[in-house]
């Protein structure tokens, strides 16, 4: 992959581990009792553009995404983000951490998020509780040229209650595989196989995802071919472009979704803000056939 993108600072320094290690104690005493079921946007950087980021994943997008896009760019990197969906209320919290720094040989990530909404339905509650933890690793094959990662993730999801007016809950472990190539200085392919482990009731189907990004100076191109084989019956094929422009310190993202089995198309607009040690991003999802599916989401990082 190219060794500057917009995910970066214009420096990165070296920090030792000590971070990634709590986060990593801390989803262990979460696993017990929590995990998720949301739609996995994850990255507001990725999300401005549509969320098509699989050749050109890096840093904590690619923990989402595709984590062999952990280490394809040097850097450490800490963010934090709030979404929500305006029409149905799910709002969510999220933070992740990404360190391909302190270990050239093996890049790491973490992420939890938590999302929530309240409802009732035939008198009874109706309200959602997901909890989603991701625990990343990838290796650089090649030098610059070919990288290989996993996501290991914990689900445990809650929606309403059932007849017995009891909750209905599913928990399960389920985990990707991505690779991800450089085919020349500008051009990146990538690959990834998402919840490869089915977990019953919930929203994560098992998906096979292919991409490319390109880059053009100041230009990052990213277009995507997403199959779902477990959320309908049919397969869904969801094809995505996006883009975004870097003017400085300052990126504007724009993208372009269209699922096939819904036959619905969604545009996103972003926006973004790096220096050395503080970046921003800010997402809006609208699905162009009717003004009541929006969705928005801004994100924090910290680069040590």
């Amino acid at each position: 992959m190219p060794t500057t993108t917009p995910n970066a600072p214009p420096v990165a320094r070296r920090k030792p581990a000590t971070v990634l290690a709590v986060l990593i104690i801390a989803a262990a005493s979460l696993g017990a009792s929590t995990a998720s079921a949301n739609d996995g946007i994850g990255s507001m950087r990725a999300a401005g553009m549509g969320s098509v980021f699989v050749g050109g994943a890096t840093a904590n997008g690619a923990i989402f995404l595709n984590p062999a896009g952990l280490a394809s760019v040097p850097l450490y990197s800490i963010e934090a983000g709030y979404d929500i969906g305006l029409q149905d209320k799910v709002s969510r919290v999220s933070a992740s951490i990404a360190d391909s720094l302190t270990n050239s040989s093996i890049a790491a990530g973490f992420a939890y998020s938590y999302s929530f909404s309240r409802g009732e339905e035939d008198g009874r509650s109706d309200d959602r509780r997901d909890h989603d933890i991701r625990l990343s690793t990838a290796i650089p094959l090649m030098a610059d040229k070919l990288t290989v990662g996993t996501t290991l993730r914990y689900l445990h999801h809650t929606d309403g209650r059932n007849a017995e007016d009891e909750p209905n809950r599913t928990k399960g472990f389920t985990f990707d595989l991505g690779i991800q190539g450089r085919l020349s200085e500008n051009l990146a392919v990538g690959i990834t196989t998402r919840n490869i482990v089915h977990v019953r009731r919930t929203q994560e189907g098992r998906e096979v995802a292919m991409g490319l990004g390109l880059y053009l100076s100041s230009l990052h191109l990213e277009t995507v071919w997403n199959i779902d084989v477990d959320s309908h019956p049919d397969v869904e094929h969801t094809l995505g472009l996006g883009a975004e422009f870097m003017f400085q310190s300052v990126t504007f993202r724009a993208g372009y979704t269209w699922d096939s089995f819904n036959t619905e198309s969604r545009m996103s607009v972003g926006f973004g803000y790096r220096s050395d040690s503080f970046g921003l991003d800010m997402a809006f999802r609208q699905l162009l056939d009717t003004a009541d599916d929006r969705y928005f989401g801004v994100t924090a990082l910290l680069f040590l």
